[in-house]
């Protein structure tokens, strides 16, 4: 990739303005922060000021260039800021009896079991709806000879379950952001969807919240991503071709600023 100044980096994500989040600057010296301007909300805590007037919906769209083929154009799922039921912001437990909540425990909608062991925060809206992780999966993928799963190479364990096992050749190549549980870090990452579950070879256990970006559908997906042009010698992650950080697709900046947002407000309970 071509180097920049972490100040030039701030200033083109923050439209010129250089105002990052407080307590954000050391994040910039690991390329996790994008630094949009917050604004103070009524509830005491702060919405990020993204893509649209109103700021209750993220339109994840992602500028294609014109000489990719067919790959489609729509790679990640809309977000929203608050939860369209009890209408709590991203980071926050849901209000009592919503119908979005999903149980800690068995995760199954939280008005209809009766877990005692259940956690509000643990289960706080992300701004996407909740999804399941399937741990057993992820463990058997992590163990899998055809993955070959090694530490820190999440993109890679993840490309090897699509291209490596014919099982799961339809499966989603998703890249995103994760946050682990009650820490001041963001961490690009990538991850598998199988049957609408997180599918994870690399962090196999509970303690990491989802923030997907980029989503390619099976083989056929990451190959059309693959022929996207590269700014670099490496193959992944693929949002390298979406600009410095993917600041260059809305969807990969939604999924960072809605993470930052998470974390923040997690860390302030």
């Amino acid at each position: 990739m071509t180097p920049r100044s972490n100040k030039a980096f701030v200033k083109r994500m923050t439209g010129g303005t250089g105002i990052l989040p407080d307590g954000y600057g050391d994040a910039v010296e690991q390329r996790t922060a994008t630094g949009y301007e917050f604004e103070p909300l009524e509830d005491g805590h702060e919405l990020i000021d993204l893509f649209s007037d109103d700021c209750e919906s993220i339109n994840t769209q992602v500028i294609i260039p014109a000489d990719t083929g067919d790959l489609p154009e729509r790679l990640s799922e809309s977000s929203q800021m608050r939860c369209p039921d009890c209408g709590t912001s991203v980071g926050y437990p849901h209000k009592h009896r919503c119908d979005v909540e999903r149980c800690s425990e068995c995760f199954g909608q939280r008005i209809q079991c009766n877990c005692e062991g259940h956690v509000p925060l643990i289960s706080a809206w992300t701004g996407f709806f909740p999804m399941r992780k399937n741990f057993a999966l992820s463990e058997a993928l992590a163990k899998d000879k055809r993955v070959r799963a090694r530490k820190r190479q999440c993109f890679k364990n993840a490309f090897n379950v699509v291209f490596n096992c014919p099982e799961f050749a339809e499966a989603t190549y998703v890249e995103g952001i994760v946050v682990p549980a009650k820490q001041p870090l963001l961490i690009e990452h990538g991850w598998l969807e199988i049957d609408n579950q997180i599918v994870d070879p690399t962090l196999t256990d509970a303690h990491w919240t989802y923030f997907p970006g980029l989503r390619f559908e099976g083989g056929a997906g990451l190959a059309k991503g693959l022929r996207l042009p590269k700014t670099d010698g490496d193959d992944l992650p693929l949002f390298y071709r979406f600009g410095w950080g993917g600041c260059d697709s809305e969807g990969f900046r939604s999924a960072r600023q809605l993470a930052m947002t998470f974390q923040e407000a997690q860390l302030k309970q």
